[in-house]
């Protein structure tokens, strides 16, 4: 899947039960994290990418605003 650019995989876990989500940055850092249900786990891998655009923003006004422009 992919959100703002940015992929991410939603699996179902058998044990424990739930849904496992994985967000992959750069092709190289990767956070996951679990969710009860496929929608909280998409939200929770949606707002970790949220965060970490807002961050990269802060960190590279500039570039993010040519990219935007052009």
């Amino acid at each position: 899947m992919e959100y703002m650019g940015i992929e991410y995989t939603v699996v179902r876990t058998a044990n424990p039960t739930g849904w496992k989500w994985i967000v992959t940055f750069d092709g190289k850092r990767t956070k996951t994290g679990t969710g009860f249900s496929r929608f909280t786990a998409i939200r929770f891998a949606e707002r970790v990418i949220n965060r970490y655009l807002k961050t990269q923003a802060r960190k590279h006004p500039a570039e993010l605003t040519n990219e935007h422009t052009a």
